[in-house]
C-alpha cells in the first residue's frame, strides 16, 4: 500500500513538472490566447503520460540519465505540433528547463548526504521514502516561483527570449556535461564509494551555478546596453532629421515671405483682369505651399509627434493620404521608447500594407486621451484580407523571420498597461484599437 501511494506521488509531481514546463513555454514563446480546445487536450495528454511514465521511472531510480532527454523532446513536438514555429528556440528552452531541476534535485540530494552520510544510498537513493518526495517537491516549488517571475520579467522587459539563443544552447550542452558528470558523483555516493564527500559535490555545484548565472546576467545587462544604445542612436538620428525638417520648412517659409510682393503683384493682375477662377487657383497653390512647410503637434509629446510627422511625410511621398485625429494630451502614459516603438511599428506596417494597393491609400490615426486612458485607433486600406491562423497574421512575403516581431512589441507594451488590442476587418479596410491604462502595473 505504501509503494503504490509513493508511485502515485512521484507521478503527480512528476506531472506538475511537466505542467510546468509548458507554463514556462506561455510565458516565453508559446502563445496560450491562441491556443484552441484541442491544443489544451493534447497539452494535458501529453502532461498525463509523459508525468506517469517519468514518475514510474524515478520509482525505480532517483535520477536516469537518459530519461529527461526522451520527455524534452516529446513535450518539443508537442509544443512544435501545437504552434508550428521555432521548434529550435523551443527545445532550448525546454532542455535548460528539465536539466535546470534535474541540478535543483541533485543540490538537495547531495545536502541530504551530508545528514545521512553512509544511509544516503538506503535512505534516499535507492528508498521509496518521503524524503526522496520531499527533495522533488521542494524542487519544483522553487522552480514554480522562478517561472511565475519569469512570467512577469517577459512583460516589463525589453529583451526578448530570441535574443539569448546563443546562451541557451551553450548551457543545454554544458549543462548535459554537468549533469553526467554529478550523477556518476551521485551514485558513487550512494554505494558508499565516494567517501561520503557529498559536501564537496554541493559547493562545487553551487560554485558552477553562480557562474552561469552570473553570465546570462551579464549578457542579458549586455544586451539591454546595446538596445539602449540603439534606441538612443535612432533617437539622436530621428531628433536630428526633425530639426533638418524644421530648418528646411522655415528656410522655404522665409523664400515665401520674401516672394509675397510678387505674388501680390500677380494676385492685382488678375483682380484687374476680373479672373476670380486665376486668383482662387493661386491662392490654393500658396496655400498647399505654405501647408507643406508645417511642423504639426499632434499630441505634445515630443517623440510621438516627431513619429507622426515623419511617417505622414513617407507616406504622402508613396502616394498615400494620412490623416490624424488627436488632441493636445496633458499626461503622456507612454515612455519615449514605448511611443516611438508602438507608433512606429503599427505605422510601418500600415503603409507596408497601403503600398499593396494600386489605388484608394490612406491611412487613418485617432489618438485620444480621457483620465489618463489612451485610446488608440489606426485604420488603413488593404488589398486583401490577412490571413489569420491560430490567432497570428501570417505572411505572404519570402523572408519571413522577422514578420510578427512588430506586433510583438506592441502587445508586450500594451500589455505592460494592462491594456486590450482589438482588430477589426471590413471590405478593403483593416483597423487596430488599443486601449492603455495610466497606472502602469
Amino acid at each position: 500500500m505504501i509503494d503504490i501511494v509513493y508511485k502515485i506521488l512521484l507521478a503527480l509531481l512528476s506531472c506538475w513538472e511537466i505542467w510546468l514546463c509548458y507554463r514556462l513555454l506561455y510565458a516565453t514563446v508559446l502563445e496560450k490566447e491562441n491556443l484552441t480546445k484541442w491544443n489544451y487536450a493534447m497539452i494535458c495528454l501529453s502532461v498525463l503520460i509523459s508525468g506517469i511514465w517519468l514518475g514510474w521511472n524515478r520509482s525505480t531510480l532517483f535520477f536516469s540519465f537518459p530519461m529527461p532527454y526522451t520527455i524534452m523532446i516529446i513535450v518539443t513536438i508537442c509544443s512544435w505540433v501545437i504552434q508550428r514555429s521555432q521548434l529550435v528556440l523551443k527545445f532550448e528552452i525546454i532542455g535548460n528547463y528539465f536539466i535546470f531541476v534535474a541540478v535543483m534535485d541533485y543540490l538537495l540530494a547531495f545536502l541530504s548526504t551530508v545528514l545521512y552520510e553512509e544511509e544516503f544510498g538506503e535512505k534516499v537513493y535507492y528508498s521509496s521514502s518521503l524524503l526522496q518526495i520531499g527533495i522533488f517537491f521542494c524542487t519544483r516549488f522553487f522552480v514554480m516561483i522562478i517561472i511565475e517571475n519569469i512570467g512577469e520579467w517577459r512583460k516589463a522587459g525589453e529583451t526578448d527570449i530570441r535574443d539569448l539563443r546563443k546562451v541557451l544552447i551553450i548551457a543545454v550542452f554544458l549543462g548535459s556535461i554537468v549533469l553526467y558528470v554529478y550523477q556518476h558523483g551521485l551514485q558513487l555516493i550512494a554505494i558508499g564509494k565516494s567517501g561520503y564527500q557529498g559536501g564537496i559535490w554541493f559547493l562545487s555545484l553551487i560554485c558552477i551555478l553562480f557562474i552561469f548565472a552570473t553570465i546570462l546576467g551579464i549578457c542579458v545587462k549586455g544586451r539591454l546596453i546595446r538596445q539602449e544604445n540603439l534606441y538612443l542612436y535612432q533617437k539622436k538620428q530621428m531628433m536630428h532629421s526633425y530639426y533638418q525638417e524644421i530648418v528646411s520648412n522655415q528656410e522655404r517659409n522665409r523664400e515665401l515671405i520674401h516672394d509675397m510682393k510678387n505674388h501680390l503683384l500677380i494676385l492685382q493682375e488678375y483682380h484687374a483682369q476680373g479672373n476670380l477662377q486665376g486668383i482662387g487657383m493661386y491662392l490654393d497653390e500658396l496655400s498647399e505651399e505654405l501647408k507643406s512647410g508645417k511642423t504639426e503637434v499632434w499630441t505634445g509629446n515630443q517623440v510621438t509627434d516627431i513619429v507622426l510627422n515623419r511617417k505622414k511625410g513617407i507616406a504622402k511621398e508613396k502616394n498615400i493620404r494620412m490623416d490624424i485625429k488627436t488632441e493636445a494630451v496633458d499626461q503622456w502614459i507612454l515612455s519615449d521608447r514605448e511611443s516611438c516603438s508602438l507608433f512606429g511599428n503599427l505605422l510601418d506596417n500600415a503603409i507596408e500594407a497601403c503600398e499593396q494597393m494600386e489605388e484608394k491609400r490612406w491611412i487613418e490615426v485617432i489618438i485620444h486621451c480621457q483620465q489618463s486612458i489612451l485610446f488608440l485607433e489606426i485604420s488603413n486600406s488593404i488589398n486583401e484580407k490577412p490571413v489569420i491562423e491560430q490567432g497570428r497574421f501570417l505572411t505572404h512575403k519570402e523572408e519571413t523571420g522577422s514578420h510578427g516581431l512588430g506586433l510583438k512589441s506592441v502587445k508586450r507594451i500594451v500589455e505592460r498597461y494592462d491594456g486590450d488590442i482589438a482588430y477589426q476587418i471590413g471590405n478593403k479596410m483593416f483597423c487596430i484599437k488599443i486601449t492603455m491604462y495610466g497606472v502602469e502595473k
